[in-house]
């Protein structure tokens, strides 16, 4: 009995007299209006349109690039060749310039291969078609560049390349003045240079102005018209000219059109005898 006394009390003292106060309480008071504002969706296609559009240009910039020309190297090795490379030192052209160059460039693989790469395809062609042989290879190269350095940068990957002996002319000299030509023999053991003004009729071989030129060729003007004239590239011409100058014994025209008909292992030598 006493128990069961026991149990009621303890249940009643364990009630609490609260009012459920739930459905009074004002929730609205406690959240921002600002929880209800719609948030602005992230603009994803304005992003990937940009992108887009920057991918777009930059590819088209690379393939511009690529494809354009900016430097023009002309080949002798008895066919004459010319390639165009781009600003990444690529080739996008090859061409011959008279009928042996022309066969010559046959099957040569050339699309955006790297101008070391190409320079060593053609001396492995010049030596199966007997131009030269693997121990004895010569090439005369004109570098028709932008400027003086991107022609010294160019010619320092042509000296790179061990397996042909290369002389290699300059359009432009330190001064970036164009018409005036710089002949570095790059694989040569020679350290021989010569710096050739064309402009004014004017010659310095060794630092001895001469006036070949206008002595021979009264009027002369653009060397170019020289070389068309006896079917030779430009670079060859500037090289025999060279060479016409640099020794006493060369004085007439005959001598210049026996200069013009060698080879050109034989013209390079002539140069790098050169006193």
């Amino acid at each position: 009995m006493k128990l069961n006394e026991f149990k009621r009390i303890v249940k009643d003292s364990g009630q609490f007299n609260i009012d459920n106060r739930v459905n009074k309480i004002d929730v609205s008071s406690f959240i921002s209006d600002s929880y209800y504002e719609k948030k602005k969706p992230f603009p994803r296609k304005m992003v990937f349109s940009a992108l887009s559009l920057i991918i777009i240009l930059t590819m088209g910039l690379f393939v511009r690039l690529s494809v354009n020309p900016v430097t023009t190297l002309t080949i002798d090795i008895n066919p004459s060749i010319e390639l165009e490379l781009n600003v990444f030192k690529r080739v996008v052209n090859i061409s011959g310039t008279n009928q042996e160059g022309l066969e010559f460039i046959e099957e040569i693989d050339y699309k955006n291969k790297p101008i070391d790469d190409v320079i060593i395809s053609i001396y492995n062609k010049g030596v199966d078609m007997a131009y030269f042989s693997e121990s004895e290879a010569y090439m005369l190269i004109g570098i028709y560049g932008e400027d003086y350095d991107s022609e010294v940068s160019l010619s320092a990957i042509l000296g790179g390349i061990s397996e042909v002996t290369i002389l290699s002319i300059f359009q432009h000299n330190q001064s970036d003045q164009q018409y005036s030509l710089y002949l570095s023999s790059e694989s040569a053991e020679s350290d021989d240079y010569i710096d050739s003004t064309v402009g004014d009729n004017q010659t310095t071989v060794n630092g001895d102005p001469t006036y070949v030129y206008s002595k021979i060729y009264d009027g002369f003007e653009d060397i170019s018209v020289l070389a068309n004239d006896y079917g030779i590239s430009k670079t060859k011409m500037l090289l025999v000219i060279d060479v016409f100058n640099g020794y006493s014994e060369y004085t007439t025209e005959s001598n210049l059109i026996y200069l013009t008909e060698l080879d050109i292992a034989t013209l390079i030598e002539l140069y790098n005898d050169l006193d």
